[in-house]
């Protein structure tokens, strides 16, 4: 979201400005993350774990799956080489790629549309597949540019679309409700799907409402110690 924030500017030339100039930083922050994993898993295995006994023995077990070609497809695409933790980059890297035509050609309403329509699908689908026990079912799946990134910078940038609609006609009582409302409504939504996923739809009410509660109210501190934290 605060990616799609950032990206918003009534001028296109911008937009296609701030897309370049955040993909390459991502990219290489990606591949330096990449090399570095690669590193550590080298070392965990052989010389920590013992899960191999020889490079070679790390090449055919741990790197041969990695040769077929749909494997690193879908590795680039939708998941990680070395660390699960790094599907972020991958992500949000494949995202500013596609969310420039969606701007240039989606008008905003019908980006709602878009961003409704992702969200359903990722959590029915994603909570279908696991009760299911589907054996291709992989996390990675729906951690994708399509299913996540995408939706959730679309969301970013409408908010920063009607700014000040938010700050003025938008009650910041209204928003502490709907804050504590997502949240009880996630714990609900636990409890229902029986299943633990990245997020719920009452996550995704909370995080809106989160969200535009900071544009409405950039002033706020909650925390001396927290603000810290996130300055640093």
């Amino acid at each position: 979201m605060i990616s799609g924030y950032f990206l918003y500017s009534k001028n296109n030339s911008q937009i296609d400005q701030k897309i370049k100039i955040q993909a390459i930083k991502i990219l290489k922050i990606l591949l330096i993350s990449i090399a570095i994993y690669g590193v550590f898993d080298y070392l965990c295995s052989n010389l920590i774990i013992h899960k191999y006994d020889s490079t070679s023995e790390w090449i055919v077990g741990s790197a041969q799956p990695y040769f077929s070609f749909f494997v690193i497809l879908r590795k680039i695409f939708i998941g990680t080489f070395f660390n699960n933790t790094l599907w972020y980059f991958h992500a949000l890297f494949f995202a500013y790629l596609i969310i420039g035509p969606i701007i240039k050609h989606v008008n905003v309403k019908s980006m709602i549309w878009l961003v409704g329509f992702l969200f359903v699908f990722h959590i029915v689908t994603r909570v279908y597949a696991k009760n299911m026990d589907f054996s291709w079912y992989e996390a990675n799946l729906w951690r994708s540019f399509l299913l996540t990134a995408l939706p959730w910078m679309l969301t970013g940038y409408i908010c920063a679309f009607y700014k000040e609609y938010i700050i003025n006609h938008i009650s910041k009582r209204i928003l502490l409700i709907l804050i504590a409302a997502g949240y009880l409504m996630q714990m609900v939504e636990y409890k229902l799907y029986n299943q633990s996923i990245s997020f719920y739809f009452g996550t995704i009410l909370y995080c809106i409402s989160i969200f535009l509660l900071c544009i409405k109210k950039p002033e706020y501190k909650i925390n001396n110690q927290l603000n810290f934290i996130g300055e640093k």
